[in-house]
C-alpha cells in the first residue's frame, strides 16, 4: 500500500488541512484573512480578531478614558480553535456545533493521525501582533489624549509582540520583586535593550489549553510603553470634532495634568495625582511609606515628620526623604502607600531630603495601595456598576479589593445623599449641646447633612443636657475620615467649626 506520511494543520478559518513534505501549504495572510470587529462600553473596549465567517481568533480589553494620559491594557488572548461571538453575550457562542481544541485533536486521533495540541496552533501566525498593531491605530485615531500603554504580559510571546508594535518599553519591573530587573525612561538606550532582551529570558513561552484558549504562566512583569502619537489634524477625533472644540495641547506635561484636572471634576470623589495646583516657589514631591495604616492614621492626620523618619536607621539623614513628583514615578509607585505633598523650593537639600516636617495643609493627597484599581474600576465601570461587579465576582472579599469595595460603598452614599463639597472636601454638621473641647469632633460622632438636620438631631437626642444651649459644628471631611451605613459617622477626631 502507498501512503506519505501528513502533518495536520488548521487554518485560521478552522479548517483541517496536511502539510506534505515537499508540497507547500498555502500561506496565511494575516492582513487579509482576519477581520477585526472593536466593542465599545463606555470607556472600556475590546478589539477582536476574527474569521471571515465570524469567528473569534483573540482579542485585547482594554480601558481608555478621555482623560486619561495611560491606556490600560486589561487582558489579552489568542483562541487556538475559532468559536462564534453571541451579539448578546460572546461568552455563550451562537453555534453549538463548534468544537473545541480538546475534540478536534480526539477525532484526528481517532482518524489514525498522530496529532497533539501543538499541530493545532495558531500562536506563530501573527495574529497577536495583528491586535496590538490595531490597538495602536485605534488609540492614535481615536484617543489623542492617550500618552503611554501600560499592561501586564504573562509569556514571551505577548512581551515580545508588544515590543515590536510600540517599541523598547518606557518602563518595566516585576510587580512581584522576584527579578531584579528594570526598564526606566532615564536609561539609556542601550542599557533598555540589553534588560529589555534580559526580560524577555524571565519570561515563560505562551501556552495553549486543551479548550484552545490561552493559558496564563506564572511569570509577569508590568510594562508601560510610550505611544507614537500623530499630529491632531490627522486624528479621526480631529475629522470628528472639527469647528465644535479647540485642538488638544498633546504636550506629555501639560497635556496630563491638564486632563487629570478635568478628570478630578469628572469624578469629585476621587483624588487623582498631580492634578492640583501647588502655590508659587514650592516644589511637588512624592514620598512613599511602609504601609497603608501609617498613610491614613498617623501621615494624614499629622504630616511628615521629621523626627518620625526611619531612614536614619539605615544609614540616610534623619529627614523626610522624598521625589520630584513625575508621571513615571506616580507610576511606579502606585501599588504602594504614597503621599504628594508641596514644600518651599529651598526645603530640599539634594533633591532628596528635608529636615522640615510638612504639615497637614501642604498634603496635596494620599493614595494607599489599592487606590489605583479604584481609580480603574471608577472610569470603567461607574460606581454602581463596580460595586456589582465586585460583588458578583466575589472580589470585595478579597484583601486589597475588599479596601476598594468599602471606599465604594461611601462613595455611593455621598452620591445618593447629594452632600456639598468645599474646597475639595465633604461638608457635614453635627448638633450638640455640649462645647466641643478645642473644637475637635470625637470618633463615631453622627454626622447630618444640613444644618437643620443636624439641629434637629441635637435637640431630639436625649444623652445632651437639655438645660445647655443647642451648638451646630461645621465638619469638613474626605471619604478616609467616615464610615456611612444608614447614618455617616466620623472614624476619627476632627477638627471642626461653630456656625449656630
Amino acid at each position: 500500500m502507498w501512503y506519505r506520511k501528513a502533518v495536520v494543520n488548521v487554518n485560521p478559518s478552522g479548517q483541517i488541512g496536511m502539510d506534505f513534505p515537499g508540497i507547500k501549504p498555502k500561506p496565511f495572510d494575516v492582513e487579509n484573512d482576519v477581520d477585526i470587529k472593536i466593542k465599545e462600553e463606555g470607556f472600556y473596549y475590546t478589539i477582536y480578531a476574527l474569521t471571515k465567517d465570524g469567528r473569534e481568533l483573540g482579542h485585547i480589553s482594554f480601558n481608555a478614558g478621555d482623560h486619561a494620559s495611560t491606556a490600560v491594557i486589561d487582558f489579552s488572548t489568542l483562541v487556538d480553535y475559532p468559536s462564534i461571538i453571541g451579539e448578546e453575550d460572546w461568552r455563550k457562542p451562537k453555534n453549538p456545533g463548534d468544537k473545541l481544541k480538546g475534540d478536534l485533536v480526539s477525532e484526528l486521533k481517532k482518524a489514525g493521525y498522530d496529532a497533539d495540541e501543538s499541530s493545532v496552533t495558531r500562536l506563530k501566525w501573527g495574529i497577536g501582533n495583528k491586535l496590538y498593531r490595531e490597538l495602536k491605530k485605534f488609540l492614535q485615531q481615536h484617543k489623542p489624549n492617550i500618552d503611554f500603554v501600560e499592561g501586564t504580559v504573562h509569556s514571551r510571546d505577548a512581551y515580545n509582540s508588544r515590543n515590536a508594535v510600540f517599541g523598547l518599553p518606557h518602563f518595566a519591573y516585576d510587580p512581584d520583586q522576584s527579578c531584579e530587573y528594570k526598564i526606566s525612561s532615564d536609561d539609556s538606550l542601550a542599557k533598555r535593550e540589553e534588560i529589555a532582551k534580559k526580560i524577555g529570558y524571565e519570561l515563560q513561552p505562551a501556552r495553549f489549553s486543551v479548550y484552545g484558549e490561552s493559558e496564563i504562566p506564572p511569570s509577569m512583569f508590568k510594562v508601560i510603553h510610550k505611544l507614537d502619537k500623530l499630529p491632531y489634524e490627522e486624528t479621526e477625533a480631529y475629522k470628528q470634532s472639527k469647528g465644535k472644540i479647540p485642538k488638544f495641547d498633546s504636550s506629555p506635561n501639560l497635556f496630563t495634568i491638564a486632563s487629570k484636572r478635568l478628570a478630578s471634576e469628572k469624578h469629585p470623589w476621587l483624588s487623582y495625582p498631580l492634578s492640583k495646583e501647588i502655590p508659587e516657589g514650592t516644589k511637588r514631591r512624592l514620598h512613599y511609606t511602609s504601609d497603608d495604616d501609617v498613610l491614613l492614621d498617623q501621615i494624614k492626620q499629622q504630616g511628615l515628620l521629621v523626627d518620625k523618619s526611619v531612614g536614619h536607621a539605615y544609614g540616610d539623614p534623619r529627614a523626610i526623604f522624598s521625589n520630584p513628583a513625575t508621571e513615571d514615578l506616580a507610576r511606579q509607585f502606585k501599588e504602594h502607600p504614597l503621599v504628594e505633598f508641596y514644600t518651599p523650593e529651598d526645603n530640599i537639600i539634594g533633591d532628596q531630603y528635608s529636615y522640615a516636617d510638612v504639615t497637614p495643609d501642604q498634603i496635596l493627597g494620599v493614595y494607599p495601595s489599592w487606590y489605583s484599581k479604584l481609580i480603574y474600576l471608577v472610569e470603567k465601570r461607574g460606581i454602581e456598576n463596580s460595586i456589582q461587579y465586585l460583588q458578583e465576582t466575589g472580589l470585595f472579599k478579597d484583601g486589597p479589593y475588599s479596601k476598594v469595595y468599602d471606599y465604594l460603598l461611601k462613595m455611593d452614599w455621598l452620591q445618593r445623599h447629594n452632600v456639598e463639597m468645599e474646597n475639595g472636601k465633604f461638608v457635614f454638621y453635627h448638633g450638640t449641646r455640649a462645647d466641643l473641647e478645642n473644637n475637635i469632633l470625637r470618633k463615631k460622632s453622627l454626622l447630618e447633612t444640613t444644618p437643620e438636620e443636624a439641629r434637629n438631631w441635637g435637640d431630639t437626642n436625649t444623652r445632651n443636657d437639655r438645660r445647655r444651649r443647642l451648638n451646630v459644628y461645621k465638619v469638613l471631611v474626605d471619604i478616609f475620615d467616615i464610615e456611612t451605613g444608614f447614618w455617616a459617622t466620623t472614624n476619627k477626631d476632627l477638627p471642626a467649626i461653630k456656625v449656630g
